[in-house]
């Protein structure tokens, strides 16, 4: 079995066959575009162009490293992948128009090197480009994925050229692979589908574990006691309406389940209900786990709220998935949860009182999730 040299270093990496590593699980490919295909949620692990050997192109805010060791067999490196288009970013055309080459068609398996935090679930999204006319006509790389064992079923076949026009758009295609560190590093396979040397123009991997939501536990320093102040980090829209509206939405220091605050909703003894968001960085096409604790101080018939995701920023945008309480809070902390699939690299969380009819409806809300969750199989672990 031919093994990649080390991503970071020179020392080629032999797999040995004691444990087994967690597989990529690959969804489907998907067609090259603009540079906001290029994944910028969650955490870079690393992002590298292959066959580059002058330039470190910064796309969609993703700093890339040049690289022409990843295949140790006969490599090669080569330009002009786009035949001569353009994507209309400089910086994009540098990292399609870059690849490295290699192995004579072989099947090329290696560790896919972190560090990776056992338990976290990251992402691998990789870039193929070849529009070089005849030269690239037809050319299909498929990645795939094994363990330790040699063992994996997961592939995804990307082709270089969609459609043979050889100029773009589309600008090839990317794929991307989830798994979720189990404490060895995962196998990439590249396989080069009727020609006769494996290429890759680019691959990144990000730990997308979790979203990153400013003040999660809606705490708020500067508050000591229960005066109605907003949780940092939250926009928070209170009717002027009715008695003490600016209860409608206030953190307190007696309504937490962790930390020194909680959330109160609708504290004050006024019909309108209080809401708040925060606008934050997801990933397209990623399906998320929202989850918050709720606990009622006080029973009121119809009691509810709703967390929903919107696509974009600010409360306008399209609703991608509503979490609500189903009118089963009560007066102990409880969790609750749903899946959502964001649309786009930006997305909103807009936390209200849905509460029908009565006053002082006491919902108080702590520890706002939201964590990746990789479609069905997508979180498969071989051991």
């Amino acid at each position: 079995m031919k093994v990649f040299t080390r991503l970071f270093g020179l020392c080629l990496v032999f797999a040995v066959p004691v444990t087994q590593a967690a597989e990529i699980v690959w969804g489907a490919a998907q067609d090259t575009t603009t540079s906001n295909d290029v994944l910028s949620a969650g955490t870079l692990v690393y992002a590298l162009n292959g066959g580059n050997t002058s330039t470190r192109p910064t796309v969609n805010g993703v700093p890339f490293q040049g690289l022409t060791t990843l295949i140790p067999v006969g490599p090669g490196n080569t330009g002009s992948m786009l035949g001569g288009g353009s994507t209309g970013d400089a910086a994009f055309d540098q990292l399609l128009n870059t690849a490295e080459y290699g192995g004579g068609g072989d099947l090329f398996v290696g560790d896919l090197l972190g560090p990776f935090t056992a338990g976290h679930t990251y992402n691998v999204q990789v870039f193929f480009c070849d529009q070089r006319g005849a030269a690239g006509m037809d050319r299909v790389m498929q990645f795939g994925s094994t363990n330790s064992l040699g063992l994996g079923s997961s592939t995804v076949d990307v082709e270089g050229d969609v459609g043979d026009d050889t100029i773009g758009p589309p600008f090839g295609q990317y794929a991307i692979g989830s798994f979720v560190a189990d404490g060895d590093d995962p196998e990439l396979t590249l396989d080069a589908l009727g020609f006769s040397n494996t290429h890759w123009n680019a691959m990144q991997v990000r730990d997308v574990s979790s979203i990153h939501i400013v003040n999660a536990g809606f705490e708020n320093p500067t508050h000591t006691g229960n005066d109605g102040t907003d949780p940092i980090g939250w926009t928070v829209i209170e009717s002027g309406v009715g008695a003490q509206p600016e209860k409608q939405v206030r953190t307190r220091n007696n309504a937490k389940r962790s930390g020194e605050m909680g959330l109160h909703l609708n504290a004050g003894n006024s019909a309108y209900h209080g809401q708040l968001w925060q606008a934050v960085s997801t990933q397209p096409r990623q399906r998320y786990v929202l989850s918050i604790w709720a606990k009622a101080n006080k029973i009121v018939a119809a009691q509810n709220f709703a967390i929903e995701v919107r696509d974009g920023m600010g409360t306008n945008g399209v609703v991608l998935g509503t979490l609500t309480s189903g009118g089963a809070i009560t007066q102990t902390w409880t969790e609750f949860s749903t899946n959502v699939v964001v649309a786009s690299s930006a997305s909103t969380i807009h936390i209200s009182d849905t509460t029908t009819g009565g006053t002082s409806t006491d919902i108080w809300l702590d520890d706002i999730t939201m964590v990746a969750n990789p479609f069905a199989g997508s979180l498969l672990i071989v051991r």
